[in-house]
């Protein structure tokens, strides 16, 4: 019991800063919301699936742990990698979102890069397992085309294992991949902006990866 109001509790809390300095600007720029099958209007869109599907990131509490993984629109669920094993789930679920997506950014990066950059950049993080720290990732896009899941690092974030993804009830792993940083504090940083129209919503995107970190 202990155990689970302390997964509990970081849930509740995933949005807060263990970096000095940054704590009230990096948590108003992001929050996840409750999810039950629709995607709000500012959601963080990553890019589209091999069906041209739009992918958004997601969080969902199982088995006493706070697993990152993609929520693909149209789909109540969400898709996570456990052990290798693709799980597909729709209770107590989150999603990633933002009305200041310009503030955030993908970084390219790799497995063995990642402790490095966090020391200097501020990580997403996007869930919790045991003795690992979870970022969020996806696929470098190929026109526009990626696929998202949770970045872990573990034993004291000193050793990452790479991007881990789901497909057809499997799960990947990536040694190399992009993550989801903080970027208002690098003003050379390059970012593009758009929008894309659903109805009448105007959902703002971002795809373009950091090219100056």
């Amino acid at each position: 019991m202990i155990a689970l109001m302390s997964v509990l509790s970081v849930f509740a809390n995933i949005c807060l800063l263990f970096k000095t300095g940054h704590t009230r600007s990096y948590t108003e720029v992001y929050s996840w919301r409750d999810y039950y099958g629709e995607v709000p209007h500012d959601a963080i869109f990553a890019g589209f699936d091999k069906s041209h599907k739009p992918l958004y990131l997601g969080q969902v509490l199982y088995k006493d742990n706070i697993i990152a993984g993609k929520i693909i629109e149209g789909d109540e669920n969400i898709h996570v990698e456990y052990f290798d094993v693709e799980y597909t789930l729709n209770k107590n679920v989150k999603v990633l979102c933002s009305h200041q997506p310009e503030k955030l950014g993908w970084i390219p990066s790799n497995k063995t890069e990642v402790p490095h950059l966090s020391q200097n950049r501020i990580l997403i993080r996007g869930g919790f397992e045991p003795s690992c720290v979870t970022y969020l990732g996806r696929l470098s896009p190929v026109n526009n085309v990626t696929n998202v899941g949770k970045v872990m690092c573990c034993k004291g974030n000193d050793s990452c294992y790479g991007l881990y993804t789901t497909s057809h009830g499997t799960g990947q792993l990536h040694e190399v991949f992009e993550i989801l940083a903080y970027v208002e504090d690098k003003p050379n940083t390059i970012i593009r902006v758009g929008t894309s129209a659903k109805g009448e919503d105007q959902r703002k995107l971002f795809l373009d990866v950091i090219l100056d970190y």
